[in-house]
């Protein structure tokens, strides 16, 4: 049997079911983004996409699991933007691009980075865990430059503290531009971001 042939064809309820379940999330991210987390139910969802609220139980077990699932989809679209990085570029090209595209995904999805990273959601649905594997592409490419000497480890300041330290910078940014920023020169503002990912990485070579 050849690789093709194994590929089944997925069936039309299973295209519907995939688009209810989008349709759950994207209602409950709409409801969540306007009235917070607390205006959310399975009820006002139901009412959202016009469905039985007992409906939804099959796709999702309750509140929680929806609120879940709406981390989860936007830490995937996250990991698929810094995924577009060329994992090739010299590592303080590789970083800049890495926080670049953090900014983009921003830019690009608002909705779900103020849910995943400025609510608190995430750390209440699930507590304790790490935020999600896109900081291990962040911290692995921290790695990769101290282990090749292009980032200098200095006493209090090795590479948790240094992707924190990044990670820090990016979030500080997206908030600003999100927040008290809007309305301000955008083009200004992105050469200004850059400038400053750009320090910092310098910043991470440096004694």
């Amino acid at each position: 049997m050849t690789a093709t042939s194994a590929v089944l064809p997925i069936s039309p309820r299973s295209r519907r079911s995939a688009r209810t379940r989008q349709a759950i999330l994207d209602a409950a991210l709409r409801i969540v983004t306007t009235s917070g987390a607390g205006a959310l139910s399975m009820r006002a969802i139901a009412e959202a996409i016009d469905y039985s609220p007992a409906g939804l139980y099959e796709y999702f077990g309750g509140k929680d699991e929806i609120l879940r699932g709406l981390c989860e989809d936007g830490f995937d679209r996250l990991a698929a933007s810094l995924g577009r990085v060329d994992g090739r570029l010299p590592v303080d090209e590789r970083v800049q691009a890495l926080g670049l595209a953090y900014l983009d995904f921003a830019w690009t999805h608002p909705e779900h980075y103020r849910l995943i990273f400025g609510s608190g959601l995430f750390g209440a649905i699930n507590p304790g865990e790490e935020p999600h594997g896109t900081y291990r592409v962040l911290r692995e490419a921290v790695q990769d430059g101290i282990d090749s000497g292009a980032f200098i480890v200095r006493p209090g300041f090795g590479m948790e503290a240094m992707s924190y330290a990044c990670w820090a910078l990016l979030h500080g940014l997206v908030m600003l531009r999100l927040g008290m920023m809007v309305g301000y020169d955008a083009a200004a503002l992105n050469m200004a971001d850059r400038e400053a990912i750009r320090s910092f990485v310098r910043g991470l070579g440096s004694d």
